[in-house]
């Protein structure tokens, strides 16, 4: 679970690896807190934004912050 600081409270992304037709991306679901009583939202994070990357799971907390820092901000 990763933990994201917004300006006015902590939202948590919980990635999981995707499957077909987005497999090798990941499937995000967004919490308001970390024991995922209350889903905000979900997103996917397409493979092509980390084919090149030997890290795939680093790669894409990252894009998952980005992400949800402009949803939420």
């Amino acid at each position: 679970m990763l933990k994201v600081e917004l300006k006015r409270r902590s939202v948590y992304i919980d990635l999981e690896a995707d499957t077909f037709p987005n497999k090798g991306g990941y499937f995000c679901r967004v919490y308001a807190d970390n024991s995922t009583d209350f889903e905000l939202d979900s997103f996917t994070i397409s493979s092509k934004d980390l084919a090149w990357d030997k890290n795939k799971l680093d790669k894409a907390k990252k894009i998952a912050a980005i992400k949800v820092k402009y949803l939420f901000s």
